[in-house]
């Protein structure tokens, strides 16, 4: 998987005094972008260049377009599975599709969007040729046939300098639709990079997936597309039915199943609109042949949005596919921003606890971060749903602690109208519900009352919640990720936690270390902070003096990273010089650490300072090598294991002398 390891104003001034003084950049430009820059600079491209040239409309462009829109289409109905026109919205991407010549033939965006595209000539029927428009990521994957990244800067023209983009080859065989583009907006990317990268290699997978389907599609190969459309992992997220010319029910995943609330013997083979007459619109696409997308239904007092797309067969309506997805605004649910790659840590204490959270995301098992309060336990859940095959799903967070106990079984599973005074007129959808198809982090487990853990350990052992005042249970598909900084076995003992929804929760433990044991890592946090905390103030600090760093490697930091972030905060909101003094610290801060480090001479600070700066070099070197040693040698494991990437890796064993 490609990454990203540059930093957007080293870049913005590589390629200034490139494009100035035609000087290549030592480091901190990747060499294919180099590459790139010279062969745009040969070819005299215009690097002020704000519009791109005048699209070319042809025959192929205009065949594309009537593919895509009198096809059955298989584009649409896994984008709906996946909600992808909703997170077009809220992030501002761009999806484009290009032929064998670089030809944009389809392009997906908002409104606004595409508004603000058409002035720059970002259009169908642009070209993505390099020797055109400059360095860019579809270009890139246009010659060499592989998965391409440009970044800001990166862009060798000014018109394309405020994107990031992603380009992947699509061997479909439609020659009109090669290479697939996701856009999206710099600051959207710089905010969340590994989630953005991450997303193109799934829509990617997906679109590949569409075309070949539309290829059993061409040659009238239905029985084919199903089987294919079942094995594939679109549908843990959305419900998708499919219809036969009748009326007749023929197909069901579990997530329609739930939706509807029948099983598969209740709904197989039975005429959809007769058992659930809210999807009778059915019937009209039967009868008309035409789609219809985004309409609002209320199912089992849940409100769903629900496409039908008609699948047609030498001109006649044989079938038509049902998506039932959640409403974007159903969920009451949290954004999981943070990937594996965004933590901060080479300790050995830190690396131990990333590479067993890393190892647990693949699997469906519950799992249990515990450890002491400030460490990070909700930033690791929100790694692991973005490395699971959930992490297109809803991440819902509950804070245990912070529902009083009288409130708890409502929020968690819902409620049906009357079940007491004050409920809402049509019930309520709980927050195990609305994580269908998702992950649901329980922080603070230890704080649930003894009643809603015996309702808890139902969901974890028949996978189904019922609702408040109500005996009917609807199914749920749901990861359970719990956090605790008590001490739960404590707990157990003395009867306030039980024993078996303890095991429940336990099958997959990850412990994280406090940061008084991440000695390694306390320097480079709080760089990172500071960084932050500085641009957050607009203000211009360097560092921290050699005083205050032996002072932070003393400190026993009993909040942990939490701590580490509010100490530094308060710093540089109190901070009027270059580097954070000892005066510009939290008065609550141990006074006798103070004058302990007031004492100590420069030269002894300085000392201390490189020398753990120059152990936490040996710490990553010893764990570069030991899994090398486990991975026989792979680079490439061994690269994935510490989220990053194989160049990356490469440039640190340079480094290191291995």
């Amino acid at each position: 998987m490609i990454s990203y390891t540059s930093d957007e104003a080293t870049v913005q001034k590589a390629r200034e005094n490139f494009i100035k003084q035609g000087i290549i950049p030592a480091k901190g430009v990747h060499k294919k972008i180099i590459s790139s820059w010279q062969r745009c600079r040969e070819a005299d491209l215009d690097s002020e260049m704000n519009i791109l040239p005048p699209p070319e409309l042809n025959e192929q462009t205009q065949r594309a377009q009537h593919l895509y829109k009198n096809s059955v289409c298989w584009l649409d109905i896994l984008a709906s599975t996946i909600m992808i026109n909703e997170l077009v919205e809220d992030l501002g991407m761009i999806l484009i599709f290009f032929d064998y010549s670089g030809t944009a033939n389809l392009i997906r965006c908002s409104r606004d969007v595409n508004d603000k595209l058409r002035k720059k000539n970002i259009v169908v029927g642009a070209n993505c040729s390099e020797m055109l428009i400059g360095t860019n990521a579809a270009g890139l994957t246009l010659k060499t046939k592989k998965p391409a990244m440009v970044v800001g800067s990166e862009h060798y023209i000014s018109a394309l300098s405020e994107y990031a983009s992603f380009a992947h080859y699509i061997d479909s065989g439609y020659y009109i639709f090669k290479i697939f583009m996701l856009v999206a907006p710099l600051k959207s990317f710089i905010s969340s990079p590994n989630r953005l990268i991450k997303l193109s290699y799934i829509l990617a997978e997906m679109y590949d997936f569409a075309f070949r389907l539309n290829n059993y599609r061409v040659k009238n190969d239905y029985d084919s597309a199903m089987k294919a459309l079942q094995k594939n992992n679109y549908s843990n997220i959305s419900g998708i039915m499919s219809i036969e010319n009748h009326g007749v029910v023929v197909y069901s995943n579990e997530f329609a199943l739930r939706a509807i609330g029948l099983n598969a013997s209740q709904t197989i083979g039975f005429h959809l609109a007769d058992i659930c007459p809210p999807l009778k619109s059915v019937n009209t696409v039967l009868s008309t042949g035409q789609k219809i997308t985004g309409q609002e239904v209320t199912l089992n007092n849940q409100s769903y949005l629900v496409d039908y797309f008609p699948y047609t067969d030498n001109g006649d309506v044989s079938s038509v596919f049902t998506v039932i997805r959640n409403r974007k605004d159903s969920a009451s649910e949290a954004t999981a921003q943070t990937s594996f790659s965004d933590l901060i840590g080479s300790s050995a204490a830190f690396n131990e606890a990333k590479f067993s959270a890393l190892h647990a995301a693949t699997s469906k098992y519950p799992i249990l971060i515990v450890g002491e309060s400030g460490t990070g336990k909700d930033l690791f859940a929100q790694s692991i749903h973005n490395a699971s095959s959930r992490m297109l799903g809803h991440y819902i967070v509950i804070n245990c602690a912070a529902i009083p106990h009288e409130l708890m079984m409502s929020e968690l599973f819902g409620y049906e109208e009357g079940s007491f005074t004050g409920a809402k007129k049509k019930g309520h959808i709980g927050k195990f519900e609305s994580a269908d198809g998702g992950t649901i982090f329980l922080d603070e487990i230890g704080e649930l009352t003894m009643e809603t853990q015996a309702a808890l350990l139902r969901v974890l052992e028949n996978k189904e919640v019922t609702r408040v005042g109500s005996n009917v249970p609807r199914k749920v598909d749901i990861r359970i990720i719990s956090a605790t900084n008590a001490d739960i076995e404590k707990a157990v003992m003395e009867g306030r936690f039980r024993l078996d929804l303890f095991f429940r929760i336990n099958t997959v433990q990850i412990e994280l270390p406090p940061l008084r044991d991440r000695h390694a890592d306390i320097l480079p946090l709080a760089h990172h902070f500071l960084n932050e905390a500085a641009v957050s103030a607009g203000k211009r600090i360097s560092g921290f003096s050699p005083q205050v760093e032996h002072l932070f490697l003393d400190y026993r930091w009993p909040g942990n990273i939490r701590e580490l972030k509010n100490v530094v905060e308060h710093s540089v909101y109190q901070s009027a010089s270059e580097y954070i003094s000892l005066n510009d610290l939290p008065k609550n801060m141990s006074q006798r650490q103070l004058k302990t480090v007031e004492n100590v001479s420069p030269d002894t600070l300085l000392h201390r300072i490189a020398m753990q700066k120059q152990l936490n070099k040996i710490n990553c070197k010893e764990q570069i090598l030991q899994l090398l040693l486990q991975y026989n040698g792979n680079k490439s494991k061994v690269a994935k294991q510490l989220g990053i990437s194989r160049a990356t890796l490469y440039k640190r064993l340079k480094e290191m002398g291995i």
